[in-house]
């Protein structure tokens, strides 16, 4: 269960919900801790999956009245 985040220069922020704008593999092997049974779990599935680029393009065409 994440709490917070801890900041390069030592400064602690809890919260009761965490976002992380970044690759499943960059969060489960550099932000999360290694010992929780989860994180090994979600480690291991990311080991045996083939990376891949995904991407999202919303086009709107909006008429100025």
């Amino acid at each position: 269960m994440v709490t917070g985040i801890l900041l390069k220069n030592g400064t602690q922020i809890t919260a009761d919900i965490v976002v992380a704008n970044a690759d499943s593999e960059i969060i489960y092997s550099k932000l999360l801790p290694n010992k929780p049974k989860v994180t090994q779990k979600a480690r291991r599935n990311l080991a045996k999956s083939i990376p891949s680029l995904s991407g999202f393009s919303l086009l709107i065409g909006l008429k100025a009245d």
